[in-house]
């Protein structure tokens, strides 16, 4: 520590106070252990980096090698330091020479693949629909919206306790993996979420001192990363449709021989297994536009999403990505779009579950007036826990 204090000195020449170490312990900033320092919580020494390029890269001597590592993270974001530093610095430096780095490994991504047109690329799915009865209809529960988002906040804690996330879908934080089209994809779908979180931060923590430009090439590049990534993960089943079914049809019966269940007749086994395609199918849409929503969305930018809807030629899967945006960040439903939408996709399976489920979640999570939430109910054909009194709570039970 008293290299780092002479060091301070040498630059500043101003003196660190004597008791910053007991400050910074007792602050919780620091801790001590058998006279070695560090940080007391990764995401202090993630912020403090990305502060000090920032406010070191315009100096001459510094300058190449902050700039070479600014680059070398935005290559390398699988790396968990990498993706946290380039996140904090985006944000505090609002770099449009790293912004521009970042899109263009962005645009590196699933490059392979075109974005996920909910016609062709998931013709598969529907084609598995067509043979079944439509999807059931979904239960609204009694409980609140407000109720319903702590138990879905606790949900989330709870897995990500069980489970750790970042661990299951990283390698070693040692590995400092640039992206690659033989990498597993695993992996690369780490890298396109993490991505997809730092353009979220250029985005959302700082709408008025980004220019105009910059954040709708931004947004363009998110709904396309999440549209490729999407297609890339339903090519997975399309391609090893019969091998996927007979891998469930063993875990199914695996799963019932288990629990003493009588068999299930050939015809009910493959409806068993099919509806699990389906599930898998529609899980990767609704995860992917919800994951592109909370990125980028932002009441504030709602004249950013109207020009990349004209951008992207306002087809289908950017409609459902503005839509999920509206959803959850503008705080009421654009009735009269989801109708249209609805009736659009009426042909189309996957999309128009894709579209049901999306309004469901808002509905079961967000709060909005009781005309609003009967027609949505009315048109999806959603169960209620009490109809007649949860779509309005101000009508009287009449005696």
């Amino acid at each position: 520590f008293r290299q780092v204090a002479a060091e301070y000195f040498n630059y500043y020449r101003v003196r660190l106070p004597p008791d910053i170490q007991k400050r910074l312990a007792t602050a919780r900033v620091m801790r001590s252990d058998n006279g070695q320092f560090s940080f007391r919580y990764p995401y202090y020494f993630y912020f403090f980096v990305a502060r000090y390029i920032r406010d070191n890269i315009a100096r001459p001597e510094l300058c190449r090698e902050l700039r070479a590592l600014i680059a070398d993270m935005a290559d390398r974001v699988h790396y968990e330091q990498y993706a946290n530093i380039l996140t904090f610095y985006v944000y505090l430096s609002k770099d449009t020479e790293a912004i521009q780095a970042i899109l263009t490994n962005a645009r590196r991504i699933y490059d392979d693949f075109t974005p996920c047109d909910f016609d062709e690329d998931v013709h598969f799915v529907n084609d598995l629909y067509v043979r079944y009865d439509t999807p059931q209809a979904l239960r609204l529960p009694q409980s609140s919206p407000d109720e319903n988002r702590e138990q879905y906040r606790r949900e989330l804690d709870k897995a990500d306790v069980s489970q750790n996330r970042d661990e299951y879908f990283e390698q070693p934080h040692s590995e400092k993996i640039t992206y690659s089209k033989v990498l597993s994809d695993v992996i690369k779908v780490n890298i396109a979420m993490k991505t997809l979180q730092i353009m979220g931060q250029v985005l959302r923590n700082s709408p008025g001192s980004v220019p105009g430009d910059v954040k709708r090439a931004v947004t363009s590049e998110a709904y396309l990363l999440g549209l490729r990534t999407l297609n890339a993960l339903l090519r997975i089943p399309a391609n090893n449709l019969e091998g996927l079914r007979r891998y469930i049809a063993e875990l199914v019966l695996e799963h019932r021989a288990s629990r003493n269940q009588p068999a299930l007749l050939d015809s009910e086994l493959r409806k068993v297994v099919d509806e699990g395609v389906i599930y898998l199918a529609q899980v990767y849409s609704q995860g992917l536009i919800r994951r592109v929503s909370q990125a980028v969305g932002l009441k504030q930018l709602e004249d950013i999403y109207a020009e990349v809807r004209s951008e992207l030629q306002d087809k289908v899967p950017i409609r459902l990505i503005d839509l999920a945006i509206r959803l959850d960040h503008f705080g009421s439903a654009p009735v009269d779009d989801i109708f249209r939408l609805e009736r659009e996709l009426r042909g189309n399976c996957y999309a128009h579950t894709t579209l049901r489920d999306l309004v469901f979640t808002f509905l079961y999570l967000r709060q909005t007036d009781y005309r609003t939430r009967d027609q949505l109910v009315g048109r999806f054909k959603f169960k209620s826990g009490a109809p007649g009194l949860l779509e309005n709570p101000d009508k009287k039970v009449r005696r």
